[in-house]
């Protein structure tokens, strides 16, 4: 605890993709860090189901853990924003802190 666990995404982000994200996810979030941060800045597609998954898994990390996109590239912010997914997720980059999303900042 107190660390902060990174994952790193790369390449496509789609249906195909989620279920190998998730096996690379399970054992960061068993370690119950405080934040859990996906590198997102080399992803060059995601789909609107990976991006939902990863909103949906927010909802399921322990209490006290957050999930946060880091340096998502402009497809990624493109498709949150387009999906509304923007409001469910927080967005950071590597030398700034976490933006919090709509729910958590009201």
């Amino acid at each position: 605890a107190g660390r902060t666990g990174v994952v790193s995404v790369g390449g496509g982000l789609d249906l195909a993709t989620v279920p190998r994200l998730r096996s690379v996810l399970g054992p960061v979030w068993d370690r119950s860090p405080p934040r859990v941060e996906v590198d997102m800045s080399a992803v060059t597609f995601a789909d609107c189901f990976a991006l939902t998954s990863l909103a949906e898994a927010q909802e399921t990390l322990p209490v006290g853990s957050r999930l946060t996109l880091r340096d998502p590239s402009p497809i990624v912010t493109r498709v949150l924003t387009l999906t509304g997914l923007r409001a469910a997720l927080e967005l950071t980059t590597a030398s700034e802190p976490p933006v919090p999303n709509a729910r958590r900042a009201s």
